[in-house]
């Protein structure tokens, strides 16, 4: 339950897509995370999505030291869905990491303090627990080698409570460590040739259990370690075969890239990431998936037509809603899913492209369409494609084009079509486009 790295507002986060938003959850402030959990919780009666929002709810309260609230709905997690993976690992976890806050100020917690807990409470009922925590602590916060630490302290808790359910976890975390010590010598004792394969062996023993050993919300936060060795895979061996598969490992590592839309630099800056991806490891097993990614993100800005106003402000709608004009900007999003059907024809992305090349080239007939027929009701002047440029042509239809300014006859650029307020805005000298500024 570690604190959100960038917060978002509220308003950000479309409780229609409840998976994304649940993803996104923690990058509210604890109010806006109880607010939308409600939410979600009210629209999705009898899903799964209503055990996780009661968690991040918990997780919510725990954030403001709210412990009380906190363990309420933990407790109400486990109690009520103890078969979903909230009840029956993350909530667990949650009401164990509250009990801690209250004898040692956890994540904060001095090993003293739980030393002492253990030392002087003998037949506590959440021994076993606190002996779990000082293992979890050591494998968090301490030391040069804290991994080492935390296997002693789990072999601590199979000796003392041989039946705990914290068994397994502790077994398996002890042959981990041993398995980490293995490859670390056998790295250290290999030669040059087989130093990239055994670097990223080490990479992936750190990264696929970390990520398994943290709890929800902290899995990049406990993958540093496996990042940290991917990044000198890259660096080191960039001509191995190891280097394009620790790059597609660090890729997903990337912030901000579970995005609905919305945000055009971010969409335009993964996409780009993901194309030099590509670029660099054309032949890597990933690149038609990464390609057809780097699409994808672009995509997500599209408007969706099923939300289009009635036809004579449809297109005035579509260009305040993409970055640059239909044409320009669909013809790029096409030519890299054509580009994965032209490299990658066998692989599974290539229909998955050619599906979406169709939708595109759908929606550009679509944007023709809503200007042919606005064109046949304020001729001459089609919206997006302004021929005129004389006082004839200045119908208040006319909101892009080389004349724009002149056939608006405004000198602001500004006017209102239809109750809504519009700005016109210059991409090049050539081109203006409009944006929704306010409603009237």
């Amino acid at each position: 339950m570690q604190p959100p790295r960038r917060e978002i507002t509220k308003e950000q986060i479309d409780t229609s897509k409840p998976e994304a938003a649940l993803m996104r959850i923690q990058q509210l402030s604890p109010p806006d995370t109880r607010e939308i959990c409600g939410k979600i919780i009210a629209m999705y009666p009898g899903t799964d999505y209503v055990p996780q929002a009661m968690y991040e709810t918990g997780v919510a309260y725990y954030r403001e030291c709210d412990y009380r609230n906190a363990v309420s709905q933990f407790e109400g997690v486990v109690s009520s869905f103890p078969a979903s993976r909230y009840g029956r690992g993350f909530a667990d976890y949650a009401l164990r990491s509250v009990f801690l806050h209250r004898i040692g100020n956890w994540p904060g917690c001095p090993i003293e303090k739980l030393r002492e807990f253990i030392s002087e409470n003998p037949h506590h009922k959440m021994l076993p627990d606190a002996q779990y925590a000082l293992a979890y602590y050591y494998h968090t916060h301490t030391g040069n080698n804290p991994f080492q630490s935390a296997s002693d302290e789990f072999q601590v808790l199979i000796s003392s409570f041989p039946g705990s359910k914290y068994g397994k976890d502790a077994r398996r975390y002890i042959d981990w460590v041993a398995r980490i010590t293995a490859q670390e010598e056998k790295l250290g004792n290999s030669g040059d040739d087989a130093k990239a394969e055994n670097l990223f062996a080490l990479g992936k023993l750190y990264y696929d259990f970390l990520s398994d050993f943290a709890i929800e919300g902290e899995v990049s936060i406990w993958r540093e370690p496996a990042y940290k060795i991917f990044r000198k895979v890259v660096l080191d061996y960039p001509k191995s075969s190891y280097a394009a598969e620790a790059d597609y490992l660090l890729i997903w590592h990337l912030p901000g890239i579970y995005f609905e839309g919305g945000d055009t630099d971010r969409a335009v800056d993964l996409s780009d990431t993901y194309q030099k991806y590509v670029d660099k490891y054309p032949n890597s097993q990933h690149a038609p998936e990464i390609l057809c990614e780097s699409a994808d993100f672009l995509r997500k800005l599209v408007p969706d037509l099923m939300n289009v106003p009635e036809e004579e402000n449809a297109v005035a709608w579509i260009y305040a809603r993409l970055p640059s004009s239909p044409d320009d900007f669909i013809a790029g999003i096409i030519s890299r899913y054509s580009a994965v059907v032209q490299n990658y024809p066998a692989s599974e992305y290539a229909k998955k492209a050619e599906d979406s090349i169709s939708q595109l080239k759908e929606f550009l007939k679509r944007v023709d369409d809503y200007s042919k027929a606005l064109a046949t009701v304020h001729p001459p002047c089609i919206v997006g494609r302004c021929p005129g440029g004389s006082a004839a042509c200045c119908g208040p239809y006319t909101l892009v084009g080389p004349n724009a300014q002149k056939c608006m006859a405004l000198e602001k650029k500004e006017l209102v079509l239809s109750g809504v307020a519009l700005e016109a805005k210059e991409i090049n000298d050539k081109l203006l486009y409009v944006t929704e500024i306010s409603s009237k």
